[in-house]
């Protein structure tokens, strides 16, 4: 060695060289010697004298390293401790030394390794021998047995000498199998006796030389038995092979194997002695290959040396790493320590060890008076969750980390809300040593969460009670939340409805312009309005209106839309009905405007005639010498007047339809009859104009029919009366027939034809609407009031039919028919002609002027009503006395009963002032008056004439009187009230 230093690092150098050296002819030996050495014996050897020196080199090279480890004291921590000699610096120092003890431990282990692999050469070259060694037994006893077999055990006792020294009788069978077998060299058989095993044959190979054996077997002088311990086993039984001998240059090997007769007795020995040579080579070639097989097994324990030695230098490195470890966690200590989080650190039993001072501060207990207490026995009190603290228990008992947060207790007695994190602290074996605990105080987060659960909790329960649907949305458009009102309407759980599940109940029209709206809305962030149809619970499609606005973060960051619903199905129904109904009203209006100009032409026509002729029949001198003239004045003064009455009539038979009040009277009603006058009727208006009047009976008629006649002569005559209107030439044509509907009821058909003007098809689609008229201009050449076919029309409604215009053509005509279910009356003839009807005078009513002859009270506050009536009364025959009001009618009654001179009859105003006709129709009731009493009045509805009935009257007269009405009427009560 050419390098200087102390004397115990020189030997230690050179031994380290010497065992690399012995390594390296070791791993030569391996590799060529088995092939070099006649025997394995000087390589075992060899082996085991490297392996000796490698064990004996150990303690020498442990001693050394553990010098070299102990310098891991000096290394310096943290950097706190003196930097080596020639300036350089720790972490160079540090890794020399590191270098320095790797290289020692790995010379340490390369020694014992190869001390190891010696003895593991040695012991390898016994294993094969006695391996090979058995193999061969295996054969020499299978040897043994085939020879003995040979023999026949029968004769065993009669194998004795009988001819010359080299026969035997009955060994012809062994002789010749020993012939046969070239290694052997003799073969012995002793037969058992009594006095031990006595040689009978004896048989050896020639030899013609000392360097091998060669000829036959050939008798041989019988030899002194030597008992051995190999045939003491062979006389029990067993085939026992002896270890190899060596006789000059050969080596030997003895087989000694028992004989047996039948009977399983052992009857005679058989000793073989063969040639070993073929053994020896057969162990040579088991060594060679076992080391041939520890090569690679050489290779494999230089590579792991070499591993050993980067691995160790990568620990000796975490070594310094750990250095830096521990500086670390002193400075860890050191923030632990200044920390404004309470730390706390227990045993393994929970016992506080240690505390920083942020755990005084926060609990207000310093270290000493917790040291040796479980933290729970001081901090937790009433309001602490047990659940939670049983959590930390179980934790702790097994070995596990945990965070719960807890209401903990100052030593004021102030509670306070702490999240405590607690960790285990495991040794380097992993076993638990103890706990570390981080407490942080909560209580304001606690506060602030409490306060927002119940916002939220606030929130919901509105949102779940207003009668609005709600929902929540991100900022990707996926809906979060639905209130009860949404999953009512809908009948999904708000799970089905989250992400895009709601859009499932989308109107298939609806869906994709709901969700592009959607979508576009999320790019812009704007509040919006959506209108879509939703699946409701019961499967029917809603409409419903969204009301959408964005949310924000405090940071003001767009998070995503809240929305509420309404359903608006009704509300669209009806804007949709309140335009058709602002449609109707503004044609209703444009209707009654229309008809109001008409009332006003028809009504104010005949109330011309009415006021001029009234005033020629005063000023006109020559009209009362001029009968004709006067006639002829008061004609046209009546027919004006009743002109007026029609279009009331008219006007008050609407309003009593629209108002459900006209009554309807089922009477047997004599077709014929009705047809007959209405025909006549519409006759005399038709004829003077040529327009020619038929009618035609297509099927058998009954004679009687179940129905209102007063309802059906109306509908009638007005159906006719329009088709004489509108027909200035042709003909007019009434057909009646009897059908069977789809129904399979018999119905009564009235058709009504004319070969008039015709009706335009824009004006027959709103013909049987009130006030309408299918000429409504000033210019229009035929009056009325329009109310005629809608007053037909719901008449015959009333009367379970109906009238629709079959068709109309402009200058062609117009067919119009009736409807009518037929409910026979009384069982009798049909007729399938008309006869010929009667004629009617313009001022209706029939025969002569009926005279009343008796006293009569008229009660009327109208001045000319109670002139015009009087004078009527008095020219039929009556006495008439007249007074203003009930009160005096009841005062005049009573006056004229004191009198004698009773009155015969009553006729009273309902509407009076004082007194009105109801209460002096009821006075007189009520104190037994029998007195006829006629009511008079403006009033013609029907439950007017009811109401005056009930009052206590005897009949009804409608103004404007009907002379010959109101004359007759009177006649007929005084008749009967003086018959009884």
């Amino acid at each position: 060695m050419t390098e200087k230093g102390p004397r115990s690092t020189r030997s230690f150098r050179l031994i380290l060289e010497v065992a690399f050296i012995l390594v390296a002819v070791e791993s030569a030996i391996m590799l060529i010697l088995p092939s070099l050495l006649a025997s394995a014996d000087g390589l075992a050897g060899v082996l085991l004298d490297a392996g000796l020196l490698a064990l004996l080199a150990a303690p020498l090279i442990l001693r050394r390293c553990e010098a070299s480890l102990g310098d891991l004291a000096s290394l310096p921590v943290g950097g706190l401790g003196p930097k080596p000699a020639g300036g350089a610096t720790d972490h160079e120092a540090g890794e020399r030394q590191d270098r320095r003890r790797a290289l020692l431990e790995t010379a340490l282990v390369g020694l014992v390794v190869l001390g190891v692999a010696g003895v593991a050469s040695y012991g390898m070259l016994d294993v094969s021998r006695q391996g090979v060694l058995r193999v061969h037994e295996d054969n020499l006893r299978g040897l043994a047995a085939a020879a003995a077999t040979s023999l026949d055990p029968d004769h065993i006792q009669e194998l004795v000498p009988t001819g010359g020294a080299g026969r035997r009788p009955g060994l012809a069978a062994l002789e010749r199998f020993a012939t046969s077998q070239a290694r052997l060299r003799s073969i012995c058989l002793l037969r058992v006796e009594p006095d031990g095993p006595r040689p009978i044959l004896v048989l050896r190979r020639q030899v013609a030389r000392a360097g091998g054996p060669v000829g036959a077997l050939v008798p041989a002088v019988d030899p002194a038995f030597v008992p051995t311990a190999a045939s003491a086993r062979a006389l029990a039984g067993e085939t026992v092979v002896g270890r190899p001998r060596r006789e000059g240059d050969e080596e030997l090997l003895t087989v000694h194997a028992p004989v047996r007769d039948r009977q399983g007795q052992v009857r005679a020995l058989l000793v073989l002695e063969l040639e070993a040579a073929g053994l020896r080579a057969a162990q040579d070639r088991a060594l060679a290959e076992a080391l041939a097989g520890l090569v690679p097994a050489g290779a494999i324990i230089l590579a792991a040396m070499f591993a050993f030695h980067y691995f160790r230098r990568r620990l000796l490195g975490h070594g310094r790493q750990l250095a830096r470890v521990l500086d670390e966690s002193a400075q860890l200590a050191e923030i632990v320590r200044r920390t404004s989080n309470a730390v706390i650190i227990t045993d393994r039993k929970g016992r506080v060890r240690w505390t920083n001072p942020a755990f005084s501060r926060l609990t207000g207990y310093t270290a000493e008076e917790v040291l040796g207490r479980k933290p729970g026995q001081v901090l937790q009190g009433q309001a602490t969750d047990r659940s939670e603290v049983a959590k930390v228990a179980s934790a702790i008992r097994r070995g596990l980390g945990i965070t719960v947060e807890l209401v903990n207790y100052r030593k004021g007695g102030d509670p306070y809300w702490v999240q405590i994190e607690i960790e285990p602290l495991r040794d380097p074996t992993g076993s638990v040593t103890g706990y570390m605990a981080l407490e942080l105080e909560v209580t304001e987060r606690r506060l602030f969460e409490e306060r927002l659960t119940e916002s939220e909790a606030r929130f919901r329960m509105l949102a779940d009670t207003i009668p609005v649907m709600v929902w929540l949305a991100d900022e990707h458009a996926a809906f979060t939340d639905f209130n009860r009102g949404w999953t009512s309407f809908r009948g999904r759980s708000v799970a089905q409805e989250l992400g895009r599940g709601w859009a499932e109940g989308l109107h298939p029209d609806d869906r994709e312009a709901c969700l592009a709206a959607l979508n576009e809305a999320w790019r812009h962030h704007r509040p919006f309005e959506l209108q879509f149809r939703l699946r409701r619970l019961d499967g029917e499609y809603r409409t419903v209106e969204s009301h959408c606005v964005p949310r924000h973060a405090p940071s003001g960051e767009f998070v995503g839309y809240s929305g509420g619903c309404f359903d608006v199905t009704e509300r669209e129904s009806l804007q949709a009905e309140l335009v058709e109904a602002k449609l109707a009203a503004e044609a209703a209006n444009r209707a009654k405007s229309e008809f109001l100009a008409n009332m006003s032409h028809e009504i104010r026509t005949p109330l011309t005639a009415v006021l001029g002729y009234s005033e020629l029949l005063g000023d006109d001198d020559e009209l009362a010498s001029d009968r004709d003239r006067r006639e002829q004045t008061i004609e046209t003064i009546i027919g004006a007047g009743r002109h007026l009455l029609a279009i009331l009539n008219d006007v008050l038979d609407l309003s009593k339809i629209d108002a459900g009040r006209m009554a309807v009277e089922w009477l047997d009603v004599r077709l014929d009859e009705l047809l007959r006058d209405v025909v006549a009727m519409i006759r005399a208006r038709v004829e003077s104009d040529g327009v020619g009047l038929g009618i035609e009976i297509e099927t058998p008629l009954p004679c009687t029919i179940r129905s209102d006649p007063t309802r059906l002569r109306q509908i009638l005559i007005n159906l006719m009366g329009n088709a004489a209107k509108f027909t200035a030439i042709g003909r007019i044509i009434l057909r009646a027939r009897i059908v069977t509907d789809d129904r399979g009821r018999e119905v009564l058909q009235l058709e009504v034809e004319d070969s008039g003007e015709g009706i335009p098809a824009e004006a027959a689609q709103r013909l049987f609407q009130p006030f309408n008229q299918a000429d409504a201009s000033v210019t229009r050449r035929h009056g009325g009031t329009g109310l005629g076919l809608t007053i037909s029309r719901r008449l015959a409604n009333l009367l379970d039919g109906d009238i629709v215009l079959v068709r109309s053509e402009p200058g062609v005509g117009s067919l119009f028919r009736i409807d009518l279910p037929l409910l026979a009356g009384v069982e009798g003839p049909t007729f399938t002609e008309l006869p010929t009807a009667r004629r009617f005078t313009d001022r209706g009513g029939e025969g002569p002027d009926v005279a009343i002859a008796g006293r009569l009270l008229l009660a009327d506050d109208g001045r000319d009503n109670r002139t015009l009536i009087s004078l009527m009364l008095r020219k039929a025959g009556a006495e008439v006395e007249v007074v203003e009001n009930g009160a005096l009618a009841l005062a005049a009654l009573d006056r004229a009963r004191a009198d004698g001179r009773p009155f015969d009859l009553l006729l009273t105003d309902v509407q009076m002032p004082e007194m009105d006709g109801l209460t002096l129709m009821r006075t007189l009731r009520d104190r037994g008056d029998v007195i006829p009493i006629v009511a008079l009045t403006a009033h013609a509805m029907t439950e007017d004439r009811v109401r005056c009935l009930a009052a206590g009257s005897d009949a009804y007269a409608s103004k404007p009187i009907d002379r010959r009405a109101l004359v007759g009427l009177c006649a007929r009560l005084l008749a009967e009230h003086r018959q009884g």
